[in-house]
């Protein structure tokens, strides 16, 4: 089986690489590269893979390097918008480019990664643009598979490893709100490996998943689990979101490294979750708990 993957080099797609290079499946990788340079993030899990180099918007290139290929995965997404690189852009007219070149090269699956809460009424456009690109794709007459992971938990992950490196260089812990927001994580090994069963099973085809981990937890309990796994304590301060928003507004336009945009807010604070396919039925994997999880790549804080 050759498959081709966009945004390979990601967080997500590293773990894709990972699993199917230890699990030594019959699967051939073709995959999409800014440059050599971007490939060396892959480490071992580079060996044997294919790169073609080009972006998403690369619409001969993509066209002429599916061809041989039986199947596409599409990682590619932002979460902050940078440098032109607008959520428009890059999740809509991106995913079309893809989209379009599997379908004139014949690919008989395309499996297209979204996110949780992606729907045309939600509050951020991070969601409704993600919602937008899976419509594309449904009318594509391409067999699909869509998949929408939660917040993610991992090796290099820009949540949970951001949240610990806080807790462990500050003095105290912003709190968003009330700190009563649920999350549902999940790891990214589990992630991955939904992402290559999906490959073998007919019945996913046409299905869209929303893919949780096995616990709910407030934005309060996170932390408590944080700082276990850390060896720190740090008392909380709650900022109202009334103050919070027009500062995350004028974060948005001073400064392109702020820590959370407004956008990112609305992520963080909307709790709805749309129905889809429950997974487990089709693939019943043993997901990973998560202070398990963060106990494998978080340490204690050092001195």
């Amino acid at each position: 089986m050759k498959v081709f993957i966009t945004g390979g080099t990601g967080f997500v797609g590293r773990a894709i690489l990972r699993h199917i290079h230890l699990g030594l499946r019959n699967i051939h990788i073709r995959l999409l590269a800014r440059s050599e340079q971007s490939l060396q993030k892959l480490g071992e899990s580079a060996e044997g893979v294919e790169p073609v180099y080009g972006d998403i918007f690369s619409g001969d290139i993509l066209e002429k390097e599916m061809k041989s290929c039986d199947m596409v995965i599409h990682l590619v997404g932002i979460i902050k918008e940078k440098d032109g690189a607008t959520f428009e852009k890059v999740h809509i007219e991106g995913t079309k480019c893809v989209v379009d070149s599997a379908r004139k090269s014949g690919i008989r699956h395309f499996v297209h990664m979204s996110a949780e809460n992606a729907r045309a009424d939600a509050p951020s456009r991070y969601h409704t643009t993600k919602y937008q690109a899976e419509e594309y794709l449904k009318k594509s007459g391409l067999t699909y598979t869509i998949m929408r992971p939660s917040m993610m938990f991992g090796p290099e992950d820009q949540n949970f490893n951001e949240l610990a490196k806080i807790i462990c260089s500050t003095p105290v812990m912003p709190v968003i709100g009330d700190g009563s927001y649920i999350w549902q994580p999940v790891s990214v090994d589990n992630v991955a490996e939904l992402f290559v069963a999906v490959l073998m099973e007919p019945r996913a085809m046409g299905k869209t998943y929303e893919i949780r981990g096995p616990e709910k937890f407030t934005f309060e309990e996170i932390l408590n689990i944080l700082m276990e796994v850390t060896g720190k304590t740090r008392p909380r301060i709650h900022i109202p979101v009334a103050i919070m928003k027009p500062l995350a507004s004028l974060m948005d336009i001073v400064s392109s490294i702020a820590p959370i945009t407004l956008e990112q807010m609305k992520m963080l604070l909307d709790e709805k979750q749309p129905p889809s396919e429950n997974f487990s039925a089709d693939f019943p994997i043993k997901l990973t708990h998560l202070e398990e999880g963060l106990r494998k790549f978080l340490a204690p804080c050092r001195p």
